[in-house]
């Protein structure tokens, strides 16, 4: 099933679409299967579905979906850049549903194929959709909405990642087209989303707007403008716009890998080294060392600024052996070392004595 991660969308209980068109008086309710003289009326009705996002709704609703007849039938009388952009949508989901859900049926498939509309499909979604763009919303606040429209319950996902899409501010519109077009590229070309478009959310994520700070100055800015009580989409919009292009590359790419690996730190080590470009003569002890004075000061709240503050100030070839001990450290020593600082070189010596050798020699 395509990636549901950070924060793009999943799928119909079909023939419940047909009943919302026929409370707007557009279209009757949808049956499995459509008689010549049903087909004939749906043709009769399409030139009243003036929109793509309408008429795509209206091909991928059940008993439509995978029939080519009554596809046509939903964009008859429509100007052709329309029924291209139609065709787009139903074919791009299509594609995606072959790769992502064999097998799947029921709720499954429902939530698989709007998943497949909102990532797999995105730029195609959004080309259709033609969004207002009249609302407040930001490309980051994107993100939460599509996801609701991934829930089985989604009668129509074409609908709900159009509405979605139209609460995005006008300013917002070129850097969500930006990521939305990246995914659906990536996606049709089984590439992953989070490697291929790293440039792409960070445009998401800052904006389009680019400061002069630091990769590992990102940190720093999170935490201070998290306590002030912002919400975090505000906090990230924030601080990211205050970094420079690159640095908003390599502080995406590390969120990333922390994402793709469930929080864990350990594969993220060499993205944070990226992020930190360590460009002092710091040895790796006193890194280390002013890491945890910097946690016993701060707490465990500021653990990304004080290794990134103490990575950009150590030695290059320091900065892995520094992340090695500090992983043991943080899991095996931290509890008792911040209760019995007595035990602590007992437990460092114990638990990690080979990383802390690699550290003295680095």
């Amino acid at each position: 099933m395509p990636k549901t991660s950070r924060s793009w969308v999943s799928a119909p209980q079909i023939g419940l679409l047909g009943c919302l068109l026929a409370a707007l008086g557009l279209l009757g309710c949808l049956p499995d299967r459509f008689s010549d003289a049903e087909l004939d009326q749906k043709t009769a009705n399409a030139v009243k579905l003036a929109s793509c996002r309408m008429q795509a709704s209206c091909a991928l609703a059940s008993g439509c979906a995978g029939d080519k007849t009554c596809q046509a039938a939903c964009s008859a009388g429509a100007a052709s850049a329309v029924v291209t952009r139609v065709n787009a949508v139903v074919d791009c989901r299509a594609s995606c549903v072959t790769k992502w859900c064999p097998g799947a049926t029921g709720s499954s498939l429902a939530e698989c194929e709007n998943n497949c509309l909102a990532y797999q499909c995105a730029g195609e979604m959004l080309a259709c959709a033609t969004p207002t763009a009249t609302g407040s919303s930001t490309c980051l606040d994107l993100f939460p909405c599509l996801a609701g429209c991934a829930q089985p319950v989604v009668t129509d996902g074409v609908a709900c990642v159009a509405k979605c899409s139209d609460l995005l501010a006008s300013a917002e519109l070129n850097v969500t087209t930006g990521l939305a077009n990246c995914l659906s590229a990536s996606g049709k070309a089984g590439t992953k989303a989070s490697d291929a478009c790293t440039s792409e959310f960070a445009g998401c994520y800052a904006g389009g707007v680019t400061g002069a700070s630091l990769c590992h100055e990102a940190f720093g800015c999170l935490e201070a403008c998290a306590k002030t009580g912002k919400a975090e989409s505000a906090c990230t919009r924030e601080c990211m716009a205050k970094l420079t292009n690159t640095a908003q590359t390599q502080f995406v790419t590390y969120l990333q890998c922390v994402d793709d690996n469930n929080g864990q730190f350990q594969p993220c080590k060499p993205s944070m080294i990226a992020c930190a470009d360590p460009q002092g003569t710091a040895p790796c002890s006193k890194m280390f060392e002013d890491t945890k004075k910097c946690l016993q000061v701060n707490g465990t709240s500021a653990s990304g600024s004080c290794v990134a503050t103490a990575l950009r100030s150590g030695k290059p070839q320091a900065a892995m052996p520094y992340l090695d001990l500090l992983t043991c450290y943080s899991t095996d020593c931290a509890q008792v070392c911040e209760k019995t600082p007595a035990q602590c070189n007992i437990c460092l010596t114990t638990k990690c004595g080979a990383k802390q050798g690699a550290c003295t020699k680095s």
